[in-house]
């Protein structure tokens, strides 16, 4: 997460000690990839789980009821879904133009 922003932090609602941290820029002219970080107060010098997303994390929530999944919304208004129990860095569920991404700023 060197040299991204925080972006947004969320708790999860069932096992307290879990958070998730969301990483992009704020910045308009220096856009890149973005990163999703699990993180355990037990150990929140290293996280449990990561994401790399195409663009940066805007926001982010937890399910409220099946707390392993994750949804983030992306600068290119994109909107992932991640299961934090499949230990591969892709989503199972990413919006696109065709199922309805947010392409304008309202």
């Amino acid at each position: 997460a060197k040299r991204k922003h925080v972006t947004a932090i969320k708790w999860n609602p069932r096992f307290t000690d879990m958070f998730a941290v969301g990483y992009g820029s704020f910045d308009f002219m220096k856009q890149g990839s973005g990163l999703i970080c699990g993180f355990s107060l037990k150990n929140p010098s290293y996280p449990e789980f990561t994401f790399t997303t195409e663009t940066g994390v805007m926001c982010l929530d937890w399910h409220p009821t099946h707390h392993s999944l994750i949804c983030a919304g992306l600068y290119d208004g994109s909107v992932c879904v991640y299961d934090v129990h499949h230990h591969k860095n892709a989503p199972i569920f990413q919006s696109t133009v065709k199922t309805g991404k947010h392409t304008d700023p309202c």
